[in-house]
């Protein structure tokens, strides 16, 4: 939830997770070389939430 609200930054390793679970490269979630996150990392979020274990 802090990330969602910008009070902190995913991990490399959070990044990673991500990455490989959306079979994504690690750079979709810094397209803009920024430290921001991007809207898709919302829409990401949710359907991994919302995903089977």
């Amino acid at each position: 939830m802090r990330t969602e609200l910008g009070q902190s930054l995913p991990t490399i390793t959070k990044l990673q997770y991500l990455s490989k679970r959306l079979e994504v490269p690690i750079d979709t979630f810094l397209e803009n070389k920024e430290l921001a996150l991007p809207e898709e990392y919302f829409k990401i979020k949710y359907r991994i939430m919302k995903s089977p274990v």
